[in-house]
């Protein structure tokens, strides 16, 4: 019994030593007040990096801090003026998932629409982004139909669709040039029927009717290879 106790006592004295050392190796933990005054003044001062860092590691030692809301916010926008998108969605997604009921969240869900058109272009091959940041202020404005971010979310979802219409174009002239107008054609008519309020409709109309006017000379037939 005597020497049970005894190991028992050994056992957590060693446990006690293990804990303390690796206390020790990892550094006193700072308080949240200075944690959380230095990432607020590098924000401020837009030394964002630093300010990310900081905000981080107070949330990581206090996680349930009453200023854990405004630390995660400064996070997510400090990552959105950086341009550092794709990490700017995943923070602010994070925010709506964590304060559903905040006072932000039309300016968050706007920023992560701006995140997504940011990495657009209209030309791209890849038109995900413009998709997506055309969804996104679409939701927006169904949430929030009230708020000066919806009005907007419709102003910008218009600039997706302009980048959107853009890249069927870009496509069909693709086709023109290779001489396959109906395939060219079906671009354009793709575009005048999704995206009739953009400019590039305009166009699509006009390629439209330069094919019927002048359409590509049918491709020649194969030769004979045994001759006639």
């Amino acid at each position: 019994m005597i020497g049970t106790a005894t190991r028992l006592g050994s056992a957590l004295a060693s446990l006690a030593m293990v804990s303390t050392l690796c206390a020790c190796g990892a550094g006193p933990v700072r308080p949240e007040d200075e944690l959380y005054r230095d990432a607020s003044l590098a924000f401020e001062a837009e030394n964002y990096n630093s300010s990310i860092e900081d905000y981080k590691k107070m949330l990581e030692e206090y996680p349930f801090s009453d200023k854990a809301e405004t630390a995660g916010f400064n996070i997510a926008y400090a990552y959105y003026v950086t341009e550092q998108y794709p990490q700017a969605i995943e923070a602010f997604s994070d925010f709506e998932r964590l304060y559903p009921v905040s006072p932000l969240l039309p300016f968050v869900s706007y920023t992560i629409g701006m995140c997504y058109l940011g990495q657009a272009k209209s030309d791209d091959r890849d038109p995900s982004a413009s998709e997506a940041a055309l969804r996104q202020f679409e939701r927006l404005s169904q949430q929030f139909p009230k708020s000066i971010y919806a009005d907007l979310a419709r102003y910008r979802a218009q600039e997706a669709r302009e980048n959107l219409a853009l890249h069927e174009l870009v496509v069909g002239d693709f086709y023109r040039e290779k001489e396959r107008d109906e395939a060219a054609a079906a671009r354009y008519r793709f575009v005048l029927k999704t995206y009739p309020t953009t400019e590039a409709a305009a166009r699509a109309t006009q390629r439209l009717n330069e094919i019927t006017a002048n359409p590509s000379p049918p491709p020649k037939a194969p030769e004979d290879p045994k001759g006639s």
